[in-house]
């Protein structure tokens, strides 16, 4: 009798394992609130060990943290270990035939029940506007708040292309991969290759600089480490380039217009790029993430996503990226290729290498633009 009592509390335990990992995987993809690791990690030593391993596989979850790769494995050859070495300590009549029929129906019964459908949730409001409007946060959470004309308020007000249009290229062409985005920036894109990812990023910045009459912070380096800034630009100066020199030049046409704004950006998308924007930008750590962060890799070619809103709930931020891409095109809100339709990142649950859509990030790309003064 007491074998057939553990046989039966190992198939419940190791449903239950299998089940808390499905459980855990649907809420990482809703953005709800998840189960405790250690709880995880509990069931799998009571016993559930084959079912949360087989789960984690399953149902691909887990599957890039070491201590869960290293550590349900581990669990399970201990227990068979144990098991093996009080089996071979079973006296004759423990082990008789009799006693080793294992428990029928009820485990399996209970495997076939099928739990109700909950409606979907739903992360993009198809009629919304802007940037808040669009995106609906993780079911429980809240954006987070944000100061009266600051970046963040900014970028959440700022209109977005109607839901379902795909990202368009320089040239009025669609993009090749319409799987990668959520939503699409109504940020101007010039008919030009220039405007890229760093790019990108600094025309969100420039715009909103701009729509705040701050033009001295409208800043970037050019190559050489030259200083370029709007604020000087539209006092009547230019800028020249000879061959690695970048100077000031007079321009009497140039003034505070959009117009001369736009000349301005032509010139730095032109003269500046990811290395530049990585060497404008110091490292910080994944609680710190704000709008206006970016994941970048420096290089020719290099590549950076911006943080363009955050939200939180109990302590634990998510965060959503947008790019610009080569060749040049519209500014767009990232999905997150770990998440299923669920575009938000989960700040605790950053690994590396990073992987977004199209670009993969290593350790340390995490960093904060002198640009940014959130």
């Amino acid at each position: 009798m007491g074998l057939k009592l553990l046989l039966v509390y190992l198939a419940i335990m190791n449903v239950a394992g299998l089940t808390v990992m499905g459980i855990d995987k649907r809420k990482a993809i809703k953005g709800a609130w998840r189960i405790p690791e250690k709880t995880l990690f509990l069931v799998s030593i009571l016993g559930g060990s084959v079912g949360t391993l087989v789960g984690m596989y399953l149902f691909h979850h887990k599957t890039k943290h070491w201590y869960f790769v290293i550590g349900m494995p581990l669990i399970l050859i201990v227990q068979v270990a144990a098991g093996s070495y009080l089996y071979t300590h079973v006296s004759d009549r423990q082990l008789s035939p009799e006693k080793q029929k294992p428990a029928k129906s009820a485990v399996t019964q209970e495997t076939k029940k099928e739990e109700p459908k909950e409606p979907a949730y739903s992360f993009i409001n198809p009629k919304g506007k802007t940037l808040q409007e669009r995106i609906r946060t993780p079911e429980g959470f809240c954006r987070t708040k944000a100061k009266k004309g600051s970046l963040t308020e900014f970028i959440r007000g700022y209109e977005m292309k109607d839901d379902g249009s795909p990202v368009l290229l320089y040239d009025g062409r669609e993009k090749g991969n319409r799987e990668d985005h959520v939503a699409v920036f109504k940020l101007p894109l010039e008919n030009e290759d220039l405007q890229q990812c760093a790019d990108s990023v600094m025309r969100m910045y420039g715009e909103y600089y701009y729509s705040k009459g701050q033009y001295a912070q409208i800043r970037y380096t050019l190559g050489g480490g030259f200083q370029a800034d709007f604020d000087t630009w539209r006092k009547g100066r230019g800028i020249g380039v000879n061959g690695n020199s970048v100077y000031w030049t007079s321009v009497a046409s140039h003034n505070s217009s959009y117009d001369s704004f736009k000349k301005f950006m032509r010139v730095v998308f032109a003269y500046s790029g990811t290395m530049n924007l990585e060497a404008d930008a110091k490292e910080i750590k994944e609680n710190q993430i704000t709008v206006g962060d970016i994941f970048i890799h420096g290089g020719s070619p290099g590549h950076v996503v911006m943080v363009v809103d955050t939200c939180e709930k109990d302590g634990e931020k998510a965060f959503l990226l947008a790019q610009g891409y080569m060749p040049a095109q519209e500014f767009h809100v990232l999905r997150n290729p770990e998440a299923g339709e669920n575009p938000w990142y989960m700040a605790n649950e950053i690994t590396y290498p990073f992987r977004t859509p199209g670009y993969t990030f290593q350790e340390g790309s995490l960093k904060r633009p002198k640009l940014n003064k959130e």
